[in-house]
């Protein structure tokens, strides 16, 4: 999945392929499409991959402010969230929208 991300960071979801991870990860093609069938299901990891990432790290985020408004909580965390539009971050917001705005996925 580390490979999946990667790849849509540099090329967008249109530039996925089974081949292409693949190759960024040097195994043989049919290790990439035994555990994906398809492209869509290679979409479907990353997404919820991605989903369960950022969901840990606000439930860590809302832990470690037990004292906090909600009210209080939504400041800090816009303030957070444009903390992270930075150059370091790009590929990461770059996969991360990617996946957010692709077309529904069949099935």
């Amino acid at each position: 999945m580390t490979a999946t991300e990667r790849l849509i960071a540099r090329h967008g979801i249109e530039g996925l392929t089974h081949r292409a991870v693949a190759e960024e990860t040097d195994v043989p093609l049919g290790a990439t499409t035994y555990h994906f069938a398809t492209r869509e299901d290679l979409v479907r990891a990353a997404l919820e991959r991605s989903v369960d990432r950022f969901g840990a790290y606000l439930d860590q985020w809302v832990a470690q402010r037990p004292n906090l408004s909600p009210e209080q909580l939504a400041v800090l965390l816009t303030d957070a969230l444009m903390g992270s539009f930075t150059a370091d971050c790009r590929g990461q917001n770059v996969m991360e929208f990617e996946l957010y705005l692709a077309p529904p996925l069949e099935g």
